[in-house]
């Protein structure tokens, strides 16, 4: 866990997606500039088979107090309720000032399937309550311009905000950019955002865009390790219409989409060679072989069961071999 002292008396919560799902998380904030902190709470309350973790959203004033308190529901479609569901995680990244109006915003990422521009739910603590202000992205636009504006768009190619990092002294947002223009790479950085009109615009490069990859693809090695491990996990058997998955490649390419879109699990690895949307499709092209066991069984332990697998990589193959059940 990591926290950030704000000037503004605010405290930015980070990845709170890394911590165990059963510790309430939480931010200090100054909701009604009183000089005094109120805590945002999100906290574990149920947990289905189908669905995965879900959180509430409450408010406590200095003395513990609960001053507001969200739906407690395990409805996944509440824009109020958060969750470390099976498709897809959404739990706060930041609790500040985003956008310069002296009022206090909630944003967490918006559940997605693949490598994509992340879509952000924004809340805002207003007459008492949190209510929705939008889940949209800020995908870079025009191209090339450093501009970042709210917007909803189906392009899964461009420039955009990852995730939020936190507040700057001078009220600007540090923020993780993701940049994929289609072919084998995704490019990451980190800049610091001003406010711009209906968004953003760079104001500062921390760290410039670079190749998530420690190593050059060539024609005989794809980028990175040619060996991965992976938990195929409950989240991992389903498409992100929540469908379940009917065949062994499929369950092994989800699971790379889950991993490279922040909701793999423990155990997992990286490979480099899915990390893009392209390169996952090449999956289905290669023939899935067992190793150590027959096609039956391979196909029996991953389809009704939640195996951690090796997975070596080939030009042809994915040669398959369970490490524990």
């Amino acid at each position: 866990m990591k926290t950030c002292q704000l000037l503004s008396g605010c405290v930015l919560f980070l990845w709170a997606n890394s911590l165990p799902a059963a510790e309430p998380l939480s931010a200090s904030v100054d909701l009604d500039h009183d000089g005094r902190k109120e805590k945002v709470l999100w906290q574990k309350f149920a947990e289905t088979e189908n669905d995965g973790s879900f959180f509430q959203l409450l408010v406590l004033d200095a003395g513990g107090g609960i001053l507001w308190e969200g739906p407690k529901k395990a409805d996944v479609g509440n824009p109020l309720v958060f969750g470390r569901w099976h498709f897809g995680i959404s739990l706060p990244q930041l609790v500040a000032d985003i956008d310069g109006d002296g009022e206090v915003e909630l944003v967490a990422p918006a559940p997605q399937g693949d490598v994509s521009p992340t879509a952000f739910r924004v809340l805002r603590w207003t007459a008492g309550r949190f209510v929705t202000v939008r889940t949209a992205q800020l995908l870079e636009s025009p191209r090339g311009s450093g501009k970042f504006p709210w917007s909803n768009t189906s392009d899964y190619e461009g420039t955009w905000v990852n995730s939020f990092l936190g507040v700057n002294a001078d009220g600007s947002l540090k923020v993780e950019l993701f940049d994929y223009q289609g072919g084998e790479s995704v490019r990451g950085g980190v800049v610091h955002l001003a406010l711009a009109g209906q968004g953003y615009k760079i104001s500062r490069w921390v760290k410039p865009l670079a190749v998530l990859s420690d190593e050059p693809e060539t024609p005989d090695r794809p980028s990175g390790s040619l060996v991965y491990q992976a938990h195929l996990g409950k989240g991992d058997h389903l498409n992100s219409s929540g469908m379940r998955l009917k065949s062994v490649g499929e369950i092994l390419r989800q699971d790379r989409a889950n991993y490279y879109g922040g909701r793999g699990d423990d155990e997992d690895t990286a490979d480099e060679m899915f990390r893009t949307r392209e390169g996952r499709e090449r999956m289905d092209k290669l023939e899935v072989v067992p190793v150590g066991t027959d096609v039956a069984s391979l196909r029996e332990a991953i389809l009704n069961g939640t195996p951690v697998v090796e997975v070596e990589m080939t030009k042809t193959q994915l040669k398959v071999r369970i490490v524990a059940p």
